[in-house]
């Protein structure tokens, strides 16, 4: 009885170490750098009123969702010109930033912003598309490009309300 209890002890430190294990790589392909998960955006924070923030022009309104551009928002993110900067809230709350770029020299300017700033993460997709995501506790975070447009996009989102906005929207 004794040896029985001994191997389910060892069977389970062995099952919790090979958890442990996968989560480190895991956390490291596609998480952020200890430290650098952001919650929010050039002093914007999830899930504030969007309505407190008075320097935001609405660029679209449907439902409960709405998108904004900043007045005098810098288009320069790192080296990275950037075409533009969406800010978007769901149900009133902020929740999601969304960075175009034109041209494979701001997008790689935007990658080594993102990869300095945030951690290098590994490469998603194939061909023309390539992907690279950052997934936090509270943030996730989406980088994306392609090649044939030579365009690229930016996204990333509070996990909490993005997760509420899918949940409600299904009801």
């Amino acid at each position: 009885m004794k040896k029985k209890g001994m191997l389910v002890g060892v069977a389970l430190v062995l099952m919790a170490a090979t958890l442990g294990i996968c989560a480190q790589v895991f956390y490291n392909r596609y998480g952020f750098r200890p430290g650098s998960e952001p919650y929010g955006f050039r002093g914007m924070k999830w899930d504030t009123n969007i309505g407190i923030y008075k320097d935001l022009e609405p660029v679209e309104i449907s439902g409960m969702s709405a998108f904004y551009k900043k007045k005098g928002d810098p288009l320069w993110i790192g080296k990275a010109q950037v075409e533009e900067i969406i800010y978007g809230a769901w149900d009133g709350r902020f929740y999601l930033v969304q960075v175009k770029t034109i041209g494979s020299t701001n997008y790689k300017n935007l990658k080594d912003y993102c990869f300095a700033t945030y951690g290098e993460v590994d490469r998603l997709g194939t061909g023309e598309q390539q992907y690279y995501i950052w997934n936090g506790i509270i943030t996730r975070m989406i980088l994306e490009y392609n090649e044939i447009s030579k365009t690229g996009e930016w996204k990333f989102f509070s996990k909490k309300l993005q997760n509420r906005r899918f949940m409600e929207q299904e009801e």
